[in-house]
């Protein structure tokens, strides 16, 4: 039930796993792919791959990207964190793209 309610509040399919911790999605059109691992997290939107949940970085036309914490820290990250950057980056993109 949680994973749901995080998953609702991401807007994503899929939000879970450790080293990545990983989000599949859509925002309107263009494919949402979250990962996290390491000390880094990124977040990039634009057209998926065609046989691929995840939009990799060459398809990307909005990519964001943050630290969190010491290595391997980003790789073990909770799931609510991982739904608030990703709903912020949803926002974001909103914004700036319409």
């Amino acid at each position: 039930m949680i994973n749901w309610m995080l998953r609702r509040l991401a807007g994503v399919d899929h939000l879970g796993g450790n080293c990545p911790v990983q989000g599949f999605g859509r925002v309107g059109d263009k494919g949402l792919y979250f990962r996290s691992r390491g000390e880094w997290w990124t977040v990039d939107i634009g057209s998926a791959d065609a046989d691929a949940d995840y939009v990799s970085e060459e398809n990307a036309i909005f990519t964001v990207r943050g630290r969190y914490g010491e290595w391997p820290s980003a790789g073990w990250m909770p799931l609510w964190r991982a739904a608030v950057i990703i709903r912020l980056c949803r926002i974001l993109y909103r914004i700036l793209h319409g």
